[in-house]
């Protein structure tokens, strides 16, 4: 994983997001922190194995996402239909909709990578933050996955790593917390090409909802 090119690209929408906020005097340290905190809690409930009283414990990796041209149902002429049936009149002929070839899916999506790579855009943030990067970006590249015993005990130690705590001279917890987290990746089945792309792939929609207003 290229985590140079991860905290670089990070760096961009964190410093555009400052600017157009106008918070360049206020210390959002907490603020970050209080934030993966809350992805984490999310990226747990889309890995609901800790569940014991469910039988609804397998990770969310698979997701259907309806056609928005179809809504979900393969014929272009469903909404139509829908409004002629409500007005009592018969309804025009089924047509494949062409953007999902009558399927009704517009595509798959993986809540459980999307979480994860929520918490990632945080960490990152976090570790800009602090400074981490700026000092350590010359060997950021030797943080390793760190693997513990369950995906309960990774996800309780990073809820519980005091990911603030950094000095030039003493990694402390984030270095930690890092390598679990990654560590984590693993044991969720993710690949690094995977947590890559989707990184990637979300980053341009935060670029895309701040150009929007968000």
């Amino acid at each position: 994983m290229n985590l140079q090119k991860l905290f670089e690209t990070q760096k961009q929408l964190d410093e555009r997001i400052i600017k157009e906020k106008g918070l360049e005097a206020e210390d959002l340290t907490l603020k970050r922190v209080r934030a993966l905190l809350t992805e984490l809690g999310e990226l747990s409930n889309e890995e609901p194995s800790f569940k014991f009283w469910s039988e609804d414990r397998e990770p969310r990796t698979k997701l259907r996402v309806e056609c928005t041209t179809c809504i979900g149902t393969g014929d272009i002429n469903a909404e139509s239909n829908m409004q002629q049936m409500l007005e009592g009149q018969s309804g025009v002929p089924y047509e494949e909709c062409d953007h999902c070839d009558g399927t009704g899916t517009e595509r798959y999506k993986n809540p459980l990578l999307e979480e994860y790579v929520d918490c990632l855009h945080f960490i990152l943030s976090i570790g800009l933050n602090n400074g981490y990067y700026d000092v350590h970006k010359d060997y950021v590249m030797t943080l390793n996955p760190m693997f513990r015993q369950s995906v309960d005990h990774s996800i309780i130690q990073l809820m519980q790593t005091d990911w603030e705590y950094y000095t030039t001279t003493i990694e402390g917890d984030y270095k930690d917390g890092f390598e679990v987290f990654l560590g984590l990746g693993s044991m969720l089945g993710f690949t690094t090409e995977q947590v890559e792309q989707a990184y990637y792939a979300k980053n341009k929609i935060n670029h895309d909802r701040q150009a929007n207003g968000y």
